[in-house]
C-alpha cells in the first residue's frame, strides 16, 4: 500500500500520522543521529590472561645413565717392593735376572760381575752346572752332602787385577751356599772339578740366609784371575738374592 494512500484513510478516520526519527533514545536527548555518537564502550576486552604458563615439560631429567661407574681394574696389584735397591722376598725378579749363556757367555753364566756391582737376581731359571760332584772332585766338598744343592743355581764371572782385594756378599730369603771357584789365568768358566782350582766357600758357620767371602785377593804383580761366583741354595729351593761385591788395593 502506498504512503499516500495510507494518510488519506487515516485522515477520513479522524487519525494524524507525525513521523519521529528512527534510532535509539539517548538520556541527553540528542537526537542528532548525524554525528557518531557511539556510546558504547567495547566491553569485549581481551581481559583473557595468558594461561599457557605450562612449565616446559621437555626439559632434560634423564639421570645419566652413561656414567663410568667402571672400577679400574687394571690397577698395580703388585706387591710393594719398596726401596728397588734393597732385597724383597715377594718381588718377581725374573725379568731382570737374564737367562744364562746370553751374549756370549759360557752356558752357565748369567752375567759377568765388575767391582761395585749390586744385582738383585733370582735362582729361578739359573743352570745346574755345579753341584756336589764337582766340589767333591775339587776336594772342597766341605761338609756337604749329596743333594744338598740340587736346584737351580746362579753363577757370575769376576775378573780380579793384580794386588786387588775383594768381598763378595749375597743375601738370601733361603739358606744360600756361596761359591767363589778360582781358575786363575784361564777365561774358562763353567769348568769341571778339578784339584787345583782355588775353591772358597762363604757360607761360614752353615747354612743361612747370608753369606759372605770376606776377602779374595790377587796376590800376583802380573796376570789376572778370573773367577766364577755361584749362589746356591738348601735343597734347590729357588730365592730372590741381592749380590754385592767391593773391591779395594792396598
Amino acid at each position: 500500500m502506498r504512503s499516500s494512500s495510507i494518510s488519506l484513510f487515516l485522515a477520513l478516520a479522524g487519525c494524524s500520522l507525525s513521523m519521529s526519527p528512527v534510532g535509539p533514545k539517548y538520556p541527553d536527548g540528542d537526537t542528532d543521529v548525524g554525528s557518531d555518537t557511539d556510546y558504547e564502550s567495547d566491553t569485549d576486552t581481551d581481559a583473557d590472561t595468558d594461561t599457557d604458563t605450562d612449565a616446559d615439560t621437555d626439559a632434560d631429567t634423564d639421570t645419566d645413565t652413561d656414567a663410568d661407574t667402571d672400577s679400574d681394574t687394571d690397577a698395580d696389584t703388585d706387591a710393594d717392593t719398596g726401596d728397588p735397591d734393597e732385597l724383597h722376598c715377594n718381588a718377581d725378579y725374573t725379568s731382570r735376572t737374564p737367562d744364562p749363556g746370553l751374549n756370549g757367555l759360557d752356558a752357565c753364566v748369567t752375567e759377568e760381575l765388575s767391582c761395585g756391582d749390586v744385582i738383585l737376581g733370582t735362582t729361578t731359571g739359573g743352570s745346574t752346572h755345579y753341584g756336589y760332584q764337582i766340589y767333591e772332585d775339587s776336594m772342597a766338598i766341605s761338609w756337604l752332602n749329596d743333594g744338598d744343592l740340587s736346584g737351580p743355581e746362579r753363577v757370575y764371572t769376576f775378573i780380579q787385577y793384580p794386588d786387588e782385594h775383594a768381598e763378595i756378599i749375597v743375601e738370601t730369603c733361603e739358606y744360600v751356599w756361596l761359591t767363589s771357584v778360582n781358575h786363575y789365568n784361564s777365561a774358562d768358566s763353567c769348568i769341571d772339578g778339578d784339584p787345583n782350582l782355588a775353591i772358597w766357600h762363604g757360607t761360614g758357620s752353615g747354612w743361612q740366609p747370608e753369606a759372605k767371602i770376606s776377602n779374595i785377593t790377587n796376590a800376583t804383580t802380573m796376570g789376572t784371575y778370573h773367577y766364577d761366583i755361584v749362589v746356591d741354595t738348601y735343597l734347590g729351593k729357588e730365592t730372590n738374592y741381592k749380590l754385592s761385591i767391593n773391591c779395594w788395593t792396598d
